[in-house]
C-alpha cells in the first residue's frame, strides 16, 4: 500500500482457508486470518482510509443497521501461503489448536490493497506470532523450501 511492510497485532477474530484450483484469476491456496487490531495497531486501517478513502474495510460481526461497521468490529485481513510441497490438507501443516479464534497474535510482511477485493491486508505474512502464556510467545516464519516453523521465546 506504502511500499512497506508492517506489523498488526490484536485477537484472532476467524479465519478460513482459501482453495482456488484453477480458477478464473490463479490456483491459490492460503490461511486468512481476520485480526481485531490492538487499539495501538488501528493506525494501519486509518492510514489506509486516509489513503484510499473509498476503501471496504473488513467487519468481524454484524454491521449496524446502515450497513456500517463500527470501529470496534473492523479487522484486518492477513494471508499466510504456505510451500506446495505442504499440500492442501490444512491439518498437514498446521496444527488446529495453534491459532484460533480469541488468541492474541502478530502478523508482519507486506501491506498491500488487494485489488480483487479492494481491502487492505498483509500479504503474505512473512512472520507470526501468537501470544501463547504469559511471557511466552510462539514465532513462525515462511520460507520458500520449509514449512512454517514454530519456537518458543521468551518476551521478558
Amino acid at each position: 500500500m506504502d511500499g512497506y511492510k508492517t506489523a498488526v497485532c490484536g485477537v484472532l477474530d476467524h479465519q478460513l482457508f482459501f482453495n482456488s484450483t484453477g480458477g478464473l484469476l490463479v490456483d491459490e491456496y492460503d490461511l486468512d486470518s481476520f485480526i481485531k487490531p490492538d487499539p495501538s495497531f488501528r493506525r494501519v486501517i486509518t492510514d489506509a482510509r486516509r489513503r484510499f478513502p473509498d476503501m471496504v474495510v473488513e467487519c468481524c460481526g454484524a454491521p449496524n443497521a446502515t450497513g456500517a461497521c463500527s470501529p470496534d468490529l473492523e479487522c484486518i485481513e492477513t494471508e499466510v501461503t504456505p510451500h506446495r510441497a505442504l499440500g492442501r490438507i490444512e491439518s498437514s501443516w498446521w496444527g488446529a489448536n495453534f491459532y484460533t479464534a480469541g488468541t492474541h497474535v502478530c502478523n508482519y510482511g507486506p501491506w498491500v490493497v488487494d485489488t480483487g477485493h479492494t481491502h487492505p491486508e498483509i500479504h503474505p505474512v512473512q512472520l507470526l506470532w501468537v501470544k501463547e502464556a504469559p511471557g511466552s510467545w510462539v514465532l513462525g516464519c515462511s520460507r520458500m523450501r520449509r514449512p512454517v516453523t514454530a519456537a518458543r521465546a521468551s518476551s521478558g
